[in-house]
């Protein structure tokens, strides 16, 4: 079943009057907030139409995957812990329900183990003999709002005080050959005139 097979069972005055800014899924996917069944199932269904593909099964049956949570698991650059998305979406209630939703579609659908201690941690680390030693990083749970300015002053991050010196610390550790960081975001380091 598509998403919007889903959505055309809500009741209309959830779904009703989209402004231009709302045309996305999600957005319209925001105004599901007291409808917290319906919107899991939204995001259910939307993993579980992508995993129906066929060549995305053989795919699957036939190579190893480690997943990574991403901005296609709730809405583009989102912080997990925020209480709105945008300013645009401020003055709703709502939004950590969309986030509760499609981590746990991401989750269950994805078939990873959940922290006992934090149970949305999707930060991970995998050793495969010598030579490797595989860092997956979350830089959504953890992530300052996008709208505070990015100074020094402001402690600006993306991976949260706890991931950072957990990565800092297994890297320092690691005897491994190779250390392959995956992230979400592409990374750079900032250079200056000075």
């Amino acid at each position: 079943m598509e998403i919007i097979h889903v959505l055309q069972k809500a009741p209309p005055t959830l779904l009703d009057g989209p402004t231009k800014k709302e045309t996305s899924l999600v957005l319209l996917i925001i105004r599901l907030t007291g409808q917290i069944r319906l919107l899991q199932d939204v995001y259910n269904k939307h993993w579980e139409y992508n995993r129906a593909d066929p060549h995305l099964q053989s795919l699957l049956r036939n190579t190893s995957m480690y997943p990574q949570a991403d901005d296609h698991e709730v809405v583009n650059d989102y912080g997990t812990k925020w209480s709105y998305w945008t300013d645009a979406t401020k003055g709703r209630s709502g939004f950590p329900n969309v986030v509760k939703a499609g981590i746990n579609a991401f989750f269950d659908l994805s078939h990873i183990d959940r922290s006992k201690v934090e149970p949305n941690q999707s930060y991970r680390s995998f050793h495969r003999g010598k030579d490797l030693d595989l860092f997956i990083l979350d830089m959504h749970s953890y992530r300052s709002r996008n709208d505070i300015d990015d100074t020094p002053g402001t402690n600006k991050t993306l991976l949260g005080k706890d991931q950072l010196h957990w990565l800092e610390q297994d890297l320092l550790n690691s005897t491994a050959t190779w250390k392959l960081l995956t992230c979400q975001l592409q990374s750079q380091i900032a250079l200056t005139n000075n």
